[in-house]
């Protein structure tokens, strides 16, 4: 079976390995925040909260 990996250093939240979702789940709440939910069928789903001190920017890309 595979493990999930979550890694902090001095910064806070690092490196970040979740296996077996099902859904994913981002929701932006405030200008400097974002909730994110992994649902997954075999293990408890994860929730994850993003703050900063600025405005949080992003973009995506699809991979091959």
């Amino acid at each position: 079976m595979s493990t999930d990996r979550i890694d902090y250093n001095e910064n806070g939240l690092d490196d970040v390995v979740v296996h077996n979702v099902t859904m994913f789940r981002m929701e932006r709440m405030t200008n400097n925040s974002f909730w994110i939910k992994c649902y997954r069928d075999d293990k408890p789903n994860l929730v994850f909260n993003l703050h900063s001190d600025g405005k949080i920017t992003g973009n995506h890309e699809y991979e091959d």
